[in-house]
């Protein structure tokens, strides 16, 4: 079965073999699985058969085998493809091999590979050369590699110097790391809190560097509000009556009750009460920082949206900030403001939807002044069509506000965005499509009314939508979420057929009560 698959070609069940090889796999095996890694047969993948090694490894035979090691370790530099040397460095972590490790991160010339090693000599039991570890914290030319070996060092126990930690959170590539060095190297000054808090807010302050982030992760650590334990109060039973004359009967006593309480708020301590001191200034901080968030990674940016919400003890159960900082969002480029939107939701939960409903509200209610005001238009002045547009717009702000506003915040931030963003949802398409279509159909006329709402309808599906991608407002436009597909593609095709429906219906609605009222308002 080795041989079959060693040997490529067809797509091989690897299961039944990578069990056989856990179970009686020897160095023989072993060693002509390296040789086909350093030269992968036609239709294997390097990758296939590092599993196959991995597998073998675990069988009785070479669990513990030194030789097993020293062969991996000879045929290392022979495979050429970096991702399978990387996975053989983290194989070489698991058997304790730090000499070679460290060989691996001081001459290997991938950085991932570098990196997997210097990430695997955490799991070795003998401790690593430090020198080498120093120079590639300090030298390396990879930053991820940079930032790993400091971790390392830190593993072992290696940082004692308020110097070493500082040059360790500056080559962090994540804000977590960042802000853990930083909280660590304020603390090992015994700077008071207060002092502690104006450095990680002044920290924060620098919009855009991985010291930004650094602080904004810790001071969101540090905020982070204590697990409340459960209090629970016993109840002591009544005391038994007396017993009375009579025949001798056991005395039967009440159960013992616990009645549980509210638990107690855990108290702020004097750094969590410094920053809060500062919650302006670190909510401006969080704010600008994710809106520089483009150049960043994901967990940088949404930790600095998070922070500007704990700051201002921001919940499900209130927050009394929450109207300026979606203001703040909302004025941001359009992705980041609909990915602040979600992330605001999902903290605060029936608090936006809550805010968002009476955007919303506001929204259609001056949406229907407009309609009633071409309304008024048409019938003082008697023109049909005018009447019939203004018509034609109350019944699709009717329709559409009935649809958004029974939604209800199931359907989370891709139904309510800021309403500016609304043409990204599909509703907001569609009726955007219509708010053109619609008019134009029936400016046309009521004699034309079928011929022009099938092509407006047909050609509006096709010409807003564009204009507003130009715009930048598109179904899939969620800054760091990729969203599925399928919704835009089902839109598109229901709207092939739905666009010009949609407008001979609206259009031959509004035409209807333009028949009815306009009529005999004209009568003497």
């Amino acid at each position: 079965m080795l041989v079959r698959f060693l040997a490529g070609g067809d797509p091989f069940a690897d299961n039944p073999l990578f069990s056989l090889l856990s179970r009686c796999a020897d160095l023989n095996d072993l060693s002509a699985m390296l040789e086909a890694l350093a030269r992968p047969p036609a239709g294997r993948e390097p990758l296939e058969i590092e599993g196959a090694i991995e597998a073998a490894l675990r069988s009785p035979a070479l669990a513990r085998n030194v030789a097993a090691t020293q062969l991996i370790v000879d045929r290392f530099q022979t495979v050429r493809d970096s991702g399978a040397r990387a996975s053989l460095s983290y194989l070489l972590g698991r058997r304790s091999a730090a000499d070679a490790l460290n060989r691996i991160l001081r001459d290997d010339p991938d950085p991932y590979v570098r990196a997997a090693a210097v990430v695997s000599l955490r799991n070795c039991k003998t401790p690593p050369a430090f020198a080498t570890l120093w120079r590639a914290a300090k030298s390396d030319p990879d930053s991820y590699v940079r930032a790993q070996a400091y971790q390392t060092l830190d593993r072992f126990g290696q940082l004692h110097t308020r110097d070493d930690l500082l040059a360790a959170s500056r080559t962090q590539t994540d804000a977590g790391s960042t802000g853990r060095f930083l909280g660590r190297w304020l603390k090992t000054g015994e700077t008071p809190e207060d002092q502690t808090a104006e450095t990680f807010t002044r920290l924060a302050e620098h919009t855009g560097s991985s010291e930004a982030s650094g602080a904004l992760s810790e001071i969101f650590r540090t905020l982070q509000s204590a697990p409340k334990a459960p209090v629970v109060m016993t109840v002591r039973p009544p005391l038994p009556l007396p017993i009375s004359p009579g025949p001798s009967q056991a005395t039967v006593m009440a159960p013992i009750q616990s009645i549980p309480i509210a638990p107690a708020e855990p108290e702020d301590t004097e750094l969590q009460r410094a920053l809060y001191r500062r919650s302006e200034r670190i909510t401006r901080a969080g704010l600008a920082q994710f809106a520089a968030s483009k150049n960043l990674q994901e967990d940088a940016a949404r930790i600095a949206i998070d922070c500007a919400l704990v700051v201002n003890r921001c919940d499900q159960s209130g927050c009394e900030h929450l109207n300026n900082i979606l203001r703040a969002t909302d004025r941001m480029r359009a992705p980041l403001a609909l990915e602040a939107s979600h992330d605001v939701s999902t903290q605060v939960g029936s608090l936006y939807f809550a805010y968002r409903y009476r955007q919303y509200v506001i929204l259609f209610s001056l949406a229907s002044l407009v309609a009633v005001a071409a309304l008024v238009a048409g019938f003082v002045r008697r023109r049909e069509r005018t009447f019939a547009v203004g018509a034609g717009l109350l019944l699709m702000v009717a329709a559409t506000a009935a649809l958004q506003l029974t939604s209800g915040p199931i359907w989370g931030v891709s139904v309510w965005p800021p309403p500016y963003l609304w043409p990204a949802t599909a509703l907001g398409s569609i009726a955007a499509t219509l708010v053109v279509a619609v008019p134009v159909t029936l400016a046309c006329g009521r004699k034309r009314l079928v011929p022009a709402a099938l092509i407006a309808g047909e050609i509006g599906w096709w010409f807003v939508p564009s204009l507003l991608a130009a715009a930048g407002l598109t179904l899939r436009m969620q800054h760091y979420s990729s969203d599925e597909d399928w919704l835009p593609f089902l839109l598109t095709i229901f709207m092939l057929v739905g666009g010009p429906i949609l407008t001979l219906t609206f259009s031959a609605a509004a035409w209807g009560i333009e028949h009815i009222v306009l009529p005999r308002a004209l009568e003497p």
